[in-house]
């Protein structure tokens, strides 16, 4: 097989409260044979959710989808950030 990075993505908000700023997790893995140069991570928000802050490097790239800049990630490696969001009053 080719030798080549595989990066896998978990993301997790245990509890979102209305109103309110809630954090989500993200954690990305390169579970690939070969180091991962310049990686990023797209995470799309639901429309009821608002990116209030990361400390992670990240631009919107339109249709509420964020993309944050992991950097290298070395074969076996992962790497954590979370993400500060907003939820609309209106969300169910």
């Amino acid at each position: 097989g080719a030798d080549c990075p595989l990066m896998v993505v978990d993301v997790t908000a245990p509890m979102l409260r209305r109103c309110f700023n809630n954090t989500v997790y993200v954690q990305t893995c390169n579970v690939g044979t070969e180091p991962a140069d310049s990686a990023w991570v797209d995470v799309f928000l639901d429309p009821y959710l608002s990116l209030v802050s990361s400390a992670q490097p990240h631009d919107s790239v339109g249709a509420n989808t964020w993309r944050f800049y992991v950097g290298n990630v070395p074969s076996g490696d992962c790497v954590q950030f979370n993400l500060t969001v907003y939820v609309n009053c209106d969300s169910t």
